[in-house]
């Protein structure tokens, strides 16, 4: 440039182009900000990273609410595969509740003892349920088909007056047990409060998404920067994902950790994930 002389009019051209690449980084980064904090208010109500969710559980928050007001926040069942963040939802519908302000408990049911699960639960001094400092309580990993567990629910229900919202999460293979075997308060309860939460291979059309939040979240974090070829998330698309989302996070995370192209293609999946590879597996 400081060979030859520059025309005024070209230099503006210059400066203006140099300006909007500017203006097209600083909007990339943003963007790449969002996703990486995993939650933005997107709106005054709600709080849900939609990016994240996709549309088929930004649905079913919406769906918890309603049911919680309508309930009158008695309980909701959330029940599908394992892996596909169900406890995440939990969090989220606490989030969106009335009782956003208090404390979230997520407790794994299995890890207490039986011997103790009424002085954990119902203690008057230290017991979960009368902790007023909790909005919402999640159990994980109920035992349907453990009478314990279903006198901890009935006794809950009982004192549901002190209590905020209550949310518990099982899997999906225990539903028909729940339907044939529940007693009928229980089970009438659950038929109008239960949120099922799809396999991602029942939601494809969520995993572009999906993979744009792990490529971020897991780029960021191992300082790989790399492109996609479109043909990778179609490849991906077809296939099911026995493992959910544990599995397509835990897939993300070893590329970025290990790949070392400008590139990601077809050829750089694991053969299982490869269409190509596998021309059987078929949307």
């Amino acid at each position: 440039l400081l060979e030859y002389p520059i025309e005024i009019e070209n230099l503006k051209n210059l400066i203006l182009e140099l300006v909007e690449k500017r203006k097209k980084e600083l909007t990339t980064l943003k963007q790449r900000d969002l996703l990486i904090e995993g939650c933005k208010n997107l709106n005054e109500v709600v709080k849900v990273p939609e990016y994240f969710f996709g549309s088929n559980l930004s649905n079913l928050l919406n769906d918890s609410q309603v049911r919680f007001n309508l309930l009158k926040n008695d309980i909701i069942f959330i029940w599908g595969e394992k892996g596909l963040g169900k406890e995440k939802l939990a969090e989220f519908i606490h989030m969106s509740s009335s009782e956003k302000e208090k404390g979230f408990k997520a407790v794994n049911t299995k890890s207490i003892p039986e011997s103790y699960e009424e002085e954990y639960f119902f203690d008057q001094k230290k017991g979960i349920f009368e902790d007023k400092s909790l909005g919402t309580i999640c159990l994980l990993n109920i035992c349907v088909n453990n009478k314990n567990s279903h006198l901890i629910i009935n006794k809950a229900l009982e004192i549901k007056s002190k209590l905020s919202n209550l949310i518990i999460i099982f899997n999906e293979k225990n539903k028909a047990f729940i339907e044939e075997n529940l007693e009928e308060n229980l089970r009438c309860l659950f038929l109008k409060s239960n949120i099922h939460v799809l396999p991602l291979k029942n939601r494809r059309v969520d995993l572009k998404l999906l993979l744009k939040y792990y490529l971020i979240k897991f780029q960021n974090s191992h300082k790989n920067n790399f492109s996609v070829s479109e043909n990778v998330l179609e490849s991906l698309q077809s296939y099911d994902w026995p493992g959910n989302l544990v599995e397509l996070e835990n897939l993300i995370e070893e590329v970025c950790a290990t790949f070392d192209k400008k590139e990601l293609k077809l050829d750089d999946l694991p053969q299982k994930f490869n269409k190509e590879l596998n021309p059987y597996k078929g949307i």
